[in-house]
């Protein structure tokens, strides 16, 4: 009974938000959406699926009448989301998909395009779920929100078509489609976060870590703090990697705060040690997680991140070295040895010259840090941050609406009237 009364209260919004043409309503009657798939059961579904289209569903009984006074069809939509969303949680994704799209067909107005946007992400994961996301027919979709101006369907299907290319591993058409198309700024965070997580990806793949790890850093702010936890590890997930990529460690917090990173926690010790066969081990043994992240050809561009690591601790440990015991202690082959160490003092990796009739390497003494532009470079960084959060901050305060009183109408209806007066007498 507490679902079908909590249902209830929220028709009655619904309601009221179409009478008040407010769309920012039905955005905050998203948020009670989870709480109340979580008490749901597949015969209450059943219940609130007769109560909508008057016949029996074919996928489930109803235990009991629902009569919650849905008027207008965007509380229609809202009851048909919710039915949805306990289909997709009972893997019934056929029936989820063909409910979202006969929800599509009714004629809703301007206020309920978060509601409908909700329909298209679930269409698209149903069709993921069972195997086949069909962009084109997202992109025509895309097409027709574009004309209708709806800024919330726009943002929820350039996620979708972003998607669907990342996972075919089509990065250079997602790329193009990213720079092509605008993402709307009045976006709801939930989306935000997962635009800037898609952009943090094709940044990756194309070997822009800085920028990766920017737009990953923006998907951990924008997304919710106390929800949301499997978004949050996938982020998390990509971003140890791409730090590693970029020669950064993460530090243990990072990883500590998050569940189910044991696999990545693993590989950053792997190349904190600059052990080549301890790296080769965890990749071996954590293949198959990898890969399900999506995340298994960055891991495999680790290798030479591993031995700089490992040349940094030689460099700092041995004046002089041969480049036999170098080999042996990266579990490089002799041959190979000479020419990634050679690679390494072009890069800057290490700060040292090659003896190469001795076959030695002899490191220079290190310089301290703070002569050089580093401590600049990290406070520029540190500067840009603040100024992003505090830029984000100012666009995200909202003021209610100036209603004008009875008094300032009845005293502008007095100046027009004085004015066409003296016109008139004029």
């Amino acid at each position: 009974m507490e679902l079908y009364e909590v249902l209830k209260k929220a028709v009655t919004e619904v309601d009221k938000a179409v009478e008040t043409k407010d769309s920012k309503v039905c955005l905050h009657l998203l948020r009670a959406l989870p709480p109340l798939r979580r008490n749901a059961s597949l015969s209450s579904a059943a219940s609130l699926y007769k109560a909508l289209f008057q016949k029996d569903p074919n996928w489930g009984q109803s235990d009991q009448e629902a009569n919650l006074g849905a008027n207008s069809a965007e509380a229609e939509v809202f009851i048909g989301l919710l039915i949805c969303m306990v289909l997709t949680k009972e893997k019934l994704h056929e029936a989820s998909q063909e409910l979202a799209q006969s929800l599509l067909d009714k004629k809703v107005t301007r206020t309920a395009q978060p509601l409908v946007a909700k329909l298209y992400y679930y269409i698209a994961l149903s069709q993921e779920k069972r195997g086949h996301l069909d962009e084109k027919a997202f992109m025509q979709y895309y097409r027709a929100a574009c004309l209708k101006h709806d800024t919330f369907t726009q943002a929820t299907l350039v996620n979708i078509i972003l998607r669907a290319y990342l996972t075919t591993k089509r990065i250079r058409q997602a790329q193009e489609f990213a720079e092509k198309t605008g993402f709307p700024e009045s976006a709801p965070y939930p989306e935000i976060a997962r635009h800037q997580f898609y952009l943090g990806q094709i940044n990756a793949f194309r070997l822009n870590y800085p920028e990766a790890q920017n737009r990953l850093v923006q998907a951990q702010r924008k997304a919710p703090e106390n929800t949301a936890e499997g978004f949050r590890r996938t982020v998390q997930k990509l971003r140890v990697v791409v730090e590693l990529l970029m020669g950064e460690i993460p530090s243990r917090k990072t990883l500590v705060g998050y569940k189910g990173l044991e696999a990545y926690a693993e590989l950053v010790r792997a190349v904190r040690s600059g052990e080549i066969e301890r790296y080769n081990h965890v990749l071996t043994q954590y293949q198959s997680t990898f890969h399900e992240d999506q995340n298994l050809s960055l891991v495999a561009r680790l290798r030479h991140i591993v031995i700089k690591a490992g040349l940094r601790k030689i460099n700092i440990a041995y004046s002089v070295i041969s480049l036999h015991d170098i080999a042996g202690k990266l579990g490089l082959p002799i041959e190979d040895t000479e020419f990634v160490v050679a690679k390494a003092i072009r890069d800057g990796v290490i700060e040292a010259t090659i003896d190469h009739e001795q076959k030695l390497l002899r490191s220079k003494p290190i310089e301290d840090v703070y002569r050089t532009i580093e401590p600049q470079q990290t406070l520029q960084k540190r500067i840009a941050f603040t100024m992003d959060l505090r830029n984000d901050a100012v666009r995200a305060m909202q003021f209610p609406q100036e209603k004008k009183t009875e008094d300032k109408t009845t005293e502008e209806e007095e100046i027009v009237i004085s004015d066409v007066e003296d016109e008139l007498e004029f």
